[in-house]
This record gives structure tokens, C-alpha cells and sequence, in this order.
């Protein structure tokens, strides 16, 4: 398990992916041990949280897998939706506890799923998106997905944001992509409370 960051969106340059500006593959290595909650607190220390809080992006990747690049929620703007979808397959997805999913009554894609984690059918934001697939309508639709006034009426079915349900078991090693963003996002101190809502983006390339 490796990881790199990256500036935050609208500090990189729109024609290349950005070069790394810091490497947290030591603290992210934990990911992959057994002896799990000592290890998470060390793996996300203040360097990956402040640099998430801020804004910044994130590349976590294992050696036989594509990496997924990860954005903490409330930093769902446009800009930062763009660069998500410019530098990796586009197919982004937001990672949602199973508490969440089920306030928001967010159906899994397949109802025969038991894993613990489990995609959901896409959703989109019901006012102030136009067809829902653009970087601003996503970005729209994430922020609407973590309003704590949010409501199921307050989203179409089937939308162009995949949410993907985590159950408590699915954080369990081994993490699941999801799990991994939803790790991060746990360690990020916002508004008082601590997120629990992040991006993440499979298939993404790693630059040499």
C-alpha cells in the first residue's frame, strides 16, 4: 500500500497530472496490517488529515491494483470534481457508512449484495443540477449527500453519483477501497464533527 498528495484542485496544472508534493507511502503502509487500530492512528496522523482538510487530493494505491485518488467531501467543488473525473476513469463514486445510505434510503445496485460493501443505485440532486453528469451537478449532488437536512426526496433515482455503502464489518481488514477513503475521512476534523463521507475514484494512473 502506497500513497502520494497532491495540491489541492485549482493548484495544479489543468493539461498534466500534478507531480507529487509529498510521499505518505510509511504512514500509509499500515492499511495492510493485521493489527489494525494502533496502526490506523499512526497511518493517518496530522500530515494526511491537514492536507485533506485543505483541500488536497490523495492517491492511495497498492502495487498489484490501480490506485484510487481520494477527496474529503466537503470539498466537493466544481474545480476539485473536474480534476477527479479529468485523471481517472470518471466513474466516481462517494463512500457513505450504512447508516447514511439508510437515512437517505439509498437502494444497493444489486438487492441479492450481501457483502459489506455494496454499491448503490446512482443518485442525483433534484434542484439546482441540470442533467446531472457534469462536474458541477456531481459536486452539487456529493454536498446534497452529506446536508444533514437531506432527505430521499431530494434525489432521483437513477443519478450520475454512485454511492457506495460501507457496513461497520467492511471496515475490517482487508479494506475495501471504500473503507480506505472512509478511514481518511474519519481522521479530518470539519465543522466540529468528524466526516465521514469521502471521494474516491478507482482506476486512476500513477505516474511514473
Amino acid at each position: 500500500m502506497s500513497a502520494r498528495a497532491y495540491p489541492s484542485a485549482g493548484e495544479h496544472d489543468d493539461q498534466s497530472f500534478p507531480a507529487p508534493c509529498s510521499d505518505h507511502t510509511a504512514e500509509l503502509e499500515a492499511i495492510a496490517s493485521n493489527d489494525r487500530e494502533a496502526l490506523v492512528r499512526r497511518a493517518f496522523g496530522a500530515r494526511v488529515s491537514s492536507h485533506l482538510a485543505s483541500g488536497g487530493l490523495l492517491v492511495v494505491a497498492r502495487p498489484s491494483s490501480d490506485g484510487i485518488l481520494v477527496l474529503a467531501a466537503h470539498n466537493a467543488t466544481t474545480a476539485a470534481m473536474a480534476f477527479l473525473i479529468r485523471h481517472t476513469s470518471g466513474f466516481v463514486q462517494i463512500a457513505l457508512p450504512e447508516s447514511r445510505c439508510g437515512r437517505l434510503q439509498l437502494p444497493p445496485m444489486n438487492a441479492f449484495d450481501r457483502g459489506f460493501v455494496r454499491m448503490c443505485v446512482g443518485v442525483d440532486a433534484i434542484d439546482g443540477v441540470g442533467t446531472g453528469i457534469s462536474a458541477s451537478d456531481r459536486a452539487t449532488t456529493s454536498r446534497r449527500l452529506l446536508d444533514p437536512a437531506a432527505e430521499p426526496s431530494h434525489f432521483t433515482r437513477p443519478g450520475h453519483l454512485v454511492p457506495v455503502c460501507v457496513e461497520n464489518h467492511g471496515m475490517k481488514s482487508p479494506l475495501s477501497s471504500a473503507a480506505v477513503a472512509l478511514k481518511l475521512a474519519g481522521h479530518i476534523e470539519f465543522r466540529s464533527a468528524k466526516l465521514e463521507w469521502t471521494f474516491h475514484c478507482s482506476r486512476t494512473p500513477w505516474p511514473e
